[in-house]
Formats: C-alpha cells, structure tokens, sequence
C-alpha cells in the first residue's frame, strides 16, 4: 500500500487508503495540478493479461457517463504500477455506486459495466467506503 504524501505521477500526492482487494487499491489522492481531490484505483497484481483488462476497464469507464457513476480522469502506467484516477465522490461506497448504477442504467453497457465492476472490483463493502474511514 502506498503511504499517505506518497507522489504518484508527479500529480496525485496521496491523502490515505480507502481499500484494497484481491487486485488492486483505491487510495483519496489530491491532484497537484487541477488542485481537486481524486480516487486513485492502483492495480497491485501483476500480468499481460491483467494489464490488458486494466486498461480495458479504464477505456469502458471512460466512455460512459451516467450521474451514478464516478467520471474518469486519467488512466497512466509509471515505475509505481499502473492507475486510473476517477471523481472523488466523499461519502460513496463502492457495492452501493454499482447497485445504483445497476438500477440506473438501463442500455447493455450499463449491464455489462455493473457485471464488469461487480467481478473485478473485489472490495469488502468495509474497505471500499470513499469519504470515510472504514
């Protein structure tokens, strides 16, 4: 886990850890450069494979808008791992973003997104908790 001041990027300094899961963490971070808090969604495992579906993940989120969904940022690979920077929503848990967005979203890619994040997310509803500490 990365500490809290930690440097990602040269942009996202690191405010503290919101969760960790089978494949990656989800940090609060604060973007030097927009001056605006960010979640920073760091995957810790490492592979070809994985990092294709990574970087899948980050394209599909891009692409969709939708109120119940955070807005992507950025999506990069430095010497730290690979990361996707997303709106910081305070006080969201991630298994109630996605059965809102479930609900919401009626089109395949709503369908397909929920089914994508419900499988690769792999956050205890505890650890995945986004304004406050678990």
């Amino acid at each position: 886990m990365l500490a809290p001041e930690t440097l990602i990027h040269n942009r996202y300094r690191i405010v503290r850890a919101i969760g960790k899961g089978g494949m990656g963490a989800v940090y609060e971070a604060f973007d030097l450069r927009l001056q605006s808090p960010v979640a920073l969604k760091q995957m810790i495992v490492e592979g070809e494979h994985l990092s294709r579906a990574f970087a899948r993940e980050a394209q599909l989120l891009a692409s969709l808008r939708h109120q119940a969904l955070p807005r992507v940022i950025d999506y990069f690979v430095d010497d730290q791992g690979e990361f996707l920077v997303m709106e910081f929503i305070p006080g969201r848990r991630s298994r109630n973003a996605v059965a809102k967005a479930r609900r919401a979203v009626s089109d395949r890619s709503g369908v397909v997104l929920g089914r994508h994040i419900a499988g690769r997310a792999q956050l205890s509803p505890s650890a995945a908790t986004a304004g406050h500490p678990p």
